[in-house]
């Protein structure tokens, strides 16, 4: 029996295009060898696990995408001249519609994707011809020694979580132990993450890690475990009986040619990751938000953030007690009670009395009252403050770190937008904006050179430039600081008054 065991990431790939790896079709030519029966699909219990923590991610990727697109065309500006301007906003319209309508169709639609990507895996993963594998005890027991050791699909001197790599490796290696695997029985591997599985020299990442290797020796399996790094490839030189008894043939040998100039590209690429690890550079697929996000000044932002909400809370909640503290003693006194604390209140000669002439009962009086305080301070019963303030606790692109509403209506939002494509010798910049009532008010910048290492012929490090990261956003900090002192001394002042509109009514505060 020919079986396919297939890694995490293609299987994302044949739902959601993050690159052009993988055509969609993949997935119905996988679905029609399943249904003819001649072969069958292995996976490991955390392959599945690994798909449906990440579909959603995936997806939601695309809308952050499409915002950061989004946020670039809101953010350019052209040459300052009246004919000039208006003829590039004239031009700039439809652009702005089309995006406007891109991000409208994908929000309407994103559950609707997710919905229908799981819907599809989980057809798969119950066909009759899948074979589901757990992991054992003992295999993850076997993966955390390989960690440990550092082992591939574990890197010396990376901390990369591999576990589930670890894991996939290990099922492969014990296979014997986990299922009837006869001696005529076949697995073919197929993964196009060969920085984890494959041999360190260009020519030979086709191969099989030595540590990978030497593993399925011990098992007397290297004969029949192989290794692959393309999909459609694969399905026509190892399943060429199989695709022919379904009718694949032309439809793979249309891909075939598209995949080549793919494994081109990914064999650059790998070259390229290949001497930044040998020179110590940062992998390009590096997750740099989270770098970013680790940064001083970056944590500095989201601290003082973190601080103002912090604030902001404890100074309103202290001015809803008192407000709710007067409201009770209020509600809670006769009409004689409620009259005498208005007439207390008069005589202290303040700028605004009590019309205390016109109120028949302790209700219209409490009410006479409560329209002094909401004269000058907060109604309470008006402010919805869970939506004032909204701060995330991780820095992230293309995404609102922010959003502070004031008293007065005004609005504050503190935006990142920028798309990072890590690219060898090649930078990007993240923009951090804050915009008041839509306007942007102030902006920083983030500037990630990802550097680059070149090695001569001799294989000696030739050309190259480390990695830097250029944050300036002092102006940002500062805004953050600024909005801060206004939105709590408004807190403040409005807390005074209402103290003090509380003393004059003759009630000791507590």
């Amino acid at each position: 029996m020919k079986y396919l065991m297939i890694d995490t990431n293609i299987y994302i790939d044949m739902v959601v295009a993050r690159n052009q790896d993988h055509k969609p079709e993949s997935y119905n030519h996988l679905l029609k060898l399943l249904d003819y029966g001649e072969i069958r699909v292995l996976i490991p219990k955390i392959i599945i696990t690994e798909i449906f923590r990440h579909i959603d991610n995936e997806i939601d990727k695309i809308g952050q995408e499409i915002k950061g697109i989004k946020s670039t065309i809101n953010g350019l500006y052209w040459v300052n001249n009246n004919e000039e301007i208006e003829r590039f906003n004239e031009k700039l319209k439809p652009v702005k519609k089309g995006i406007n309508d891109l991000t409208e169709e994908f929000e309407c639609s994103k559950n609707k994707y997710k919905e229908n990507s799981k819907n599809l895996f989980e057809k798969l993963f119950n066909h009759n011809n899948t074979v589901i594998i757990d992991e054992t005890e003992d295999i993850v027991f076997k993966a955390t020694q390989r960690k440990i050791h550092k082992l591939r699909p574990f890197h010396y001197g990376k901390d990369k979580d591999s576990m589930a790599d670890s894991i996939i490796v290990e099922t492969l290696i014990n296979i014997k132990d986990l299922m009837t695997f006869n001696d005529d029985d076949v697995i073919y591997f197929i993964s196009r993450n060969p920085s984890d599985f494959s041999e360190n020299k260009k020519e030979q990442r086709h191969l099989f890690h030595k540590d990978i290797k030497l593993s399925l020796e011990e098992k007397e399996i290297i004969n029949q475990i192989h290794y692959r790094l393309l999909f459609t490839k694969t399905l026509l030189e190892d399943f060429k009986d199989e695709t022919e008894h379904v009718g694949l043939i032309e439809e793979l040998e249309a891909e075939k040619e598209w995949e080549t100039e793919i494994q081109i590209q990914e064999s650059k690429y790998y070259e390229i990751e290949m001497s930044r690890e040998a020179g110590g550079l940062t992998s390009l697929s590096a997750d740099y938000d989270e770098i970013i996000a680790e940064l001083d000044p970056i944590q500095d932002l989201i601290y003082k953030l973190e601080q103002f909400q912090s604030e902001f809370t404890i100074k309103y909640e202290n001015y809803s007690e008192l407000y709710f503290f007067l409201e009770e003693e209020l509600g809670s006194r006769n009409f004689q009670e409620v009259l005498e604390l208005a007439s207390n209140f008069n005589e202290q000669k303040p700028l605004l009395e009590l019309d205390i002439e016109g109120c028949n009962d302790e209700t219209d009086l409490v009410n006479e009252i409560l329209s002094i305080v909401h004269e000058f301070c907060f109604n309470i019963n008006e402010i919805e403050v869970d939506d004032m303030f909204y701060s995330q606790d991780y820095f992230e692109s293309n995404a609102t770190l922010a959003t502070i509403r004031d008293f007065t209506g005004e609005q504050y939002k503190i935006d990142t937008h920028g798309s990072l494509s890590p690219s060898n010798g090649e930078s990007d910049n993240v923009y951090l904006s804050i915009y008041k009532d839509d306007q942007k008010v102030k902006e920083g910048i983030i500037t990630i050179d990802y550097g680059f290492l070149d090695f001569n012929e001799d294989g000696n490090a030739g050309d190259g430039r480390e990695p830097s990261i250029d944050i300036h956003i002092e102006d940002i900090t500062e805004e953050v600081e600024t909005i801060k002192d206004s939105v709590i001394s408004r807190i403040d002042l409005k807390y005074k008054v209402l103290k003090r509109i509380v003393e004059n009514l003759g009630i000791i505060v507590k």
